[in-house]
Formats: C-alpha cells, sequence, structure tokens
C-alpha cells in the first residue's frame, strides 16, 4: 500500500464508469479524478485503502488533445459539482462513456458485434428540463440553495445551472433571492419546464392537486404528472423511443406475436409506442397511482389502447403478472436504478419470453441482470449507449435480448 502524501509520476490508461481516471503503479490501480486517456500526471496519493487507492493532480505532464478550459465553472473558476467531464471536448466524453458501457458488458458474448454507435446529445449544455436544487442554511445568513459538493454533505450555491433549458436558469434567477431568504434547511426546490407549460416550482413533494404537465413525445403530446419521473432530456429521450421501436419491430416479426408487457412503463411512453405500431394487446406495470392514471388517459387521447396496472413489478412476478402468456409478450423493462429482482428475471425467463428490450440507467446493473438472462438461454442481439446526462458520469443503455 502506498502512504497517503506520497507523489508519483502516472499514465492515465483509461476512465472508469464513473468518471475517474485508471492508471497504474506496480501492480496497483490508482483512480485519479478529472484527467482524461493520454495524459501523464504528477499525482499525490489520497486515500489508499485495501481495495483501492486514489490521488489528485498535482501537475499535468503530457495534456490530452481533447482537454477544454471546464464549460461549466463559474466566475471562481469551480466547476459545477457533478460535472465530471466538463473539461473534456463534447465527442471524447461520447466515446469513453461508450467504452465503459462496452467494458461493463465485456463478459457478455458477442457483445462487440452487437453493439451500435452511441448517440450523443444534440447539446451538451442547457439541456435539462427539470432540476433539483437542495437548502442548507446556517443562522441568519442567506442560505446555500444548489447541489452537494464532493463530501455530499455541503451545498454548493448555484446562480446558474449549465446544464439546465434557459427556461429553468430564467425562472431561477428570478427565484434566487427570494428563495434564499425564505426556504428552510433540509427542503428541495424542483423546477421543471415543459413547452406548453412553461416553468413550475415546488418546495419538497409536488402538490397532489396540481394540474398535469404536457410533454411532447414521438408518440404525440403526453399528460404527465407535476412530480412524475420524465426524461431530461427530450431529444435522447425520442432516440431512446424511436430505438425501441425499431427493435419491437423486429422482435414481432421474428417471433410472429405482436403481444407486449411494459415493465415500470411510468406514463406509459413505451407502452404506447409499441402499440403505435401496431402492438396488440399492450399491457403496463408501474408502481406509482399518479404515473398509472396518466398512462390511461394518454392511451385514451392518443386512441392507442392497452392496458395499465398499477403494482410493484416484484410483486406482480409472484403473481405470474396474471397469468399472460410470456411466451407470446415482448418485454419492455425500464427499471429503476437497482435493476431487476432476481425473481422477476426468473419469471421472465421460465415464462419463456421470447425477446426482452432492456433500457437502463446504470449499465453495471444491467450487465449483471443480463449475465442472469443468460444464464437461461438469452443471448444479447443489441446495445446502445445513449448519452441522457452530458458533462456528468450518467448515462441510459437500451439493450435487446433474445431467448435461443
Amino acid at each position: 500500500m502506498l502512504e497517503v502524501g506520497t507523489r508519483l509520476d502516472l499514465k492515465i490508461d483509461d476512465v472508469a464508469y464513473r468518471g475517474s481516471g485508471i492508471a497504474r503503479h506496480e501492480g496497483l490501480v490508482i483512480f485519479v479524478p478529472r484527467v482524461a486517456p493520454g495524459e501523464r500526471i504528477e499525482a499525490e496519493i489520497t486515500a489508499s485503502k485495501k481495495n483501492f487507492t486514489e490521488a489528485r493532480v498535482i501537475r499535468l505532464l503530457k495534456t490530452s488533445p481533447h482537454r477544454i478550459p471546464p464549460c461549466t465553472s463559474d466566475a471562481d473558476g469551480a466547476s459545477m459539482p457533478g460535472c465530471v467531464y466538463d473539461f473534456l471536448a463534447y465527442p471524447a466524453e461520447v466515446e469513453i462513456k461508450h467504452r465503459q458501457m462496452l467494458g461493463l458488458l465485456r463478459q457478455i458474448p458477442g457483445i462487440q458485434e452487437v453493439a451500435l454507435p452511441p448517440f450523443a446529445s444534440p447539446r451538451d449544455l442547457n439541456y435539462r428540463n427539470k432540476i433539483v436544487l437542495h437548502v442548507q442554511r446556517t443562522g441568519r445568513d442567506p442560505a446555500n440553495i444548489g447541489y452537494y459538493g464532493e463530501d455530499n454533505r455541503t451545498v454548493v450555491d448555484v446562480e446558474r445551472c449549465p446544464l439546465a433549458c434557459d427556461a429553468i436558469n430564467f425562472a431561477w434567477s428570478n427565484q434566487r433571492a427570494n428563495a434564499r431568504l425564505k426556504l428552510e434547511n433540509g427542503q428541495r426546490l424542483t423546477l421543471r419546464w415543459t413547452p406548453a407549460d412553461g416553468v413550475s416550482s415546488w418546495v419538497n413533494q409536488a402538490p397532489e392537486d396540481a394540474p398535469m404537465l404536457t410533454e411532447e413525445s414521438p408518440i404525440g403530446p403526453l399528460k404527465v404528472p407535476l412530480g412524475c419521473f420524465y426524461q431530461v432530456n427530450l431529444p435522447v429521450a425520442d432516440e431512446l423511443v424511436r430505438q425501441v421501436r425499431e427493435w419491437y419491430a423486429q422482435a414481432a416479426a421474428e417471433s410472429n406475436t405482436r403481444q407486449v408487457l411494459d415493465l415500470y412503463c411510468g406514463v406509459g411512453v413505451l407502452a404506447l409506442a409499441c402499440a403505435a405500431d401496431g402492438a396488440t394487446p399492450v399491457h403496463g406495470i408501474e408502481s406509482v397511482r399518479s404515473a398509472v392514471a396518466a398512462a390511461r388517459r394518454n392511451s385514451k387521447e392518443l386512441n392507442l389502447p392497452a392496458t395499465f396496472k398499477c403494482a410493484r413489478v416484484e410483486e406482480a412476478a409472484r403473481n405470474g403478472f396474471d397469468e399472460l402468456d410470456l411466451s407470446r409478450r415482448i418485454v419492455v423493462a425500464d427499471p429503476p436504478r437497482k435493476g431487476l429482482e432476481p425473481n422477476v428475471t426468473e419469471t421472465l425467463a421460465n415464462g419463456r419470453v421470447p425477446h426482452i428490450i432492456y433500457v437502463a440507467c446504470d449499465p453495471a446493473t444491467l450487465a449483471r441482470d443480463i449475465r442472469r438472462f443468460g444464464s437461461f438461454g438469452y443471448r444479447l442481439r443489441g446495445a446502445r449507449m445513449l448519452d441522457m446526462f452530458p458533462r456528468t458520469q450518467h448515462f441510459e443503455t437500451v439493450t435487446w435480448l433474445s431467448l435461443g
């Protein structure tokens, strides 16, 4: 183990998922933030544990041609919290995330052959249609309102968010002074924008009686409850829907079935996109009651027949998904970051679902779940990285699995 404070000359080989550079020294892997592949640095060890070693940059000895001045920095030169790639030209960030997807799926047979080119966000800044700001107040001083810093405890005050759309930043500039005086320590302030409704804002939980918002989608306008999930980067979300529809059409043609089961369906966008392409019958399962109500309304208003049930997917799996003939169902799944529970994987696999289109916001749990499906005889047919969250460590992955 290296002692904290030790200085080393290191070469950065690549960048790990979550954004830290990877260097090696005498058999040790050392993680260094805010560095690019190919760079040489003078580094100082900041943490030396049994399972990992961390360091910080003291001096750049060889600079990547892709390094740029931080594009999210404020007037004092500090980068926005969470923007781990703001020092790289955007195409380089996209390529790094694509490699990270391939690396996390490297144990899946055929990944190199089935991986599609990555999809870059049309905008790497000012793309978010929603932000959540945290409030930290000490005494009677104006509160800091912004994002948690590297220590996950201190709130960094934000005058303007470089990732948020212009409408949100304009609204925040008008609210900020009053909010810093009135909001209490520990509260959360959310700002959300849609083209139809403008900017809405609320503290902590969204009011249950608030009117539904209208979000644009490739299948038409969708009603979305104020506090319900919807993707924050609309052009990338549209491409995700397009990719799901493409693979659904191929899966339907191969398996001679147009029946769809959409798990974690939210307000119904993927289920209804399949319905727009001829899927029938379409069933969706979602645990958030207000999202299910919106999905049913969207189905009716868009004249796209589908049935939506309010239930936890894990509970529905224990009940055999209401005894649906899973062998005739194409499954679309967009679970939360933790991925699929083992009983969901087993129920789908034991039911001989012919095709699964799996959307994931965490490629590590996605890789775990694909390996589980692989043990039941499923093979990977397609994988694609979509950069839903430029300048941050996060991205979406959409995959297509087939039985046999």
